[in-house]
């Protein structure tokens, strides 16, 4: 964005926001988004929907740019609309940070859930080829009140890359993650009836994340065809792009045992489908990880992106619970071998002693919605 149109921005928040302002806050008034308006999905759909659920007397707003069939109450983000009902909400609910320009009043929560449990590096902890983003984080950090953690080390990384309190961190898991450690036969067949996946396939989910440096058009790093002669029918490959990429995408790549989800918000519900999880730097295998189902992680450019791209908080090879490979090849040989009972016993090991560092937490939606004022103690 150019130096005049971030300006132009800052001027129009900042004077709509502050007029706003001088309105009360409206009790009960929640806002919630995800991913800068994209989507309807990760904790703050899970806190939206267990409101429902309890049938609160909240009222419920989504900033949300393409509502689609979604039958909510919802404002395009940097709308009139959008600033009024942040300027008035008791409580705001976001995956992401916002501008710092659009600082709450006091008697607004800020409940930030965050999106993921952070492999690579984020935030302050960034270098300075970041800076500008590292500015607002900071600031807009400054504003939180609550922060979900899923684990004390997860917690901590938190704290020092948001520069927060650390004890605005709550150590609590993700509402969003609840259903993961439920076996929703109900909810899973419903997921797979919508897009339409036969009870029969074995699902893989390969959900690679963005790269800093990737511009113009993005291409699949999976040869179709070879995956698809050998895997065979009996496997589904659903391919969910980062949201930050997804309008890269140079056409569809869907055929009858590929399919393009990228669409498709609620990654959780891909993982509830999932029997496999593929994917490289991404922060979903924190999250798979709850369900014990076998993981994959195909780091074709590790290095650049280890050296070059982020870095990560831990060493790579000996974190991730699953079997690391480099290429296609060794890809769908590791997929083959998870046919194997032996492979299968000594991978859910490795997932078990990753969930007792990564995921401490038994996820309680309604214990979690107490802590940030959301439901009474009582």
């Amino acid at each position: 964005m150019s130096l005049i149109k971030r300006l132009i921005k800052a001027t129009y928040l900042q004077a709509f926001f502050t007029l706003f302002k001088l309105f009360p806050v409206k009790k009960k008034r929640v806002l919630f988004s995800s991913f800068y308006g994209r989507q309807c999905s990760g904790d703050p759909k899970a806190i939206y929907e267990k409101l429902l659920s309890l049938k609160t007397e909240h009222e419920l707003i989504w900033v949300l740019n393409k509502p689609g069939s979604l039958s909510i109450k919802a404002v395009n983000r940097y709308s009139l609309k959008h600033l009024f009902y942040l300027a008035t909400c008791e409580f705001r609910i976001d995956n992401c940070q916002e501008s710092h320009y659009l600082k709450p009043k006091s008697s607004t929560t800020y409940i930030q859930t965050w999106h993921g449990s952070p492999l690579k590096k984020i935030a302050q902890d960034l270098d300075d080829a970041f800076i500008a983003h590292k500015q607002d984080w900071l600031l807009d950090a400054n504003y939180w009140d609550f922060l979900f953690a899923p684990s004390i080390e997860i917690a901590e990384i938190f704290s020092k890359a948001f520069k927060i309190d650390n004890k605005k961190v709550i150590n609590t898991g993700n509402p969003r993650n609840e259903i993961l450690g439920n076996s929703d036969t109900i909810l899973m067949n419903k997921v797979k009836t919508s897009l339409n996946i036969p009870s029969t396939k074995k699902i893989i989910l390969y959900a690679p994340t963005f790269r800093d440096d990737e511009q113009g058009k993005f291409y699949l790093k999976l040869s179709k065809d070879k995956i698809v002669n050998a895997l065979g029918s009996d496997y589904l490959l659903l391919v969910r792009l980062h949201s930050n990429i997804k309008h890269l995408v140079n056409g569809s790549f869907d055929n009858e045992n590929i399919m393009n989800v990228t669409e498709y918000d609620d990654i959780q519900e891909l993982m509830l489908i999932s029997d496999i999880l593929i994917t490289d730097y991404s922060s979903v295998f924190f999250d798979f990880a709850i369900t014990e189902k076998p993981m994959l992680f195909y780091p074709y450019d590790i290095d650049k992106y280890k050296n070059t791209l982020r870095g990560f908080y831990f060493d790579y090879q000996s974190t991730v619970p699953g079997k690391v490979v480099y290429d296609e090849d060794s890809l769908i040989e590791a997929i083959l071998k998870l046919e194997s009972k032996e492979y299968k016993e000594s991978e859910l090991n490795r997932v078990k002693l990753f969930n007792q560092k990564f995921n401490e937490n038994k996820v309680d939606s309604i214990n979690i919605l107490k802590q940030v004022g959301l439901l009474d103690e009582a």
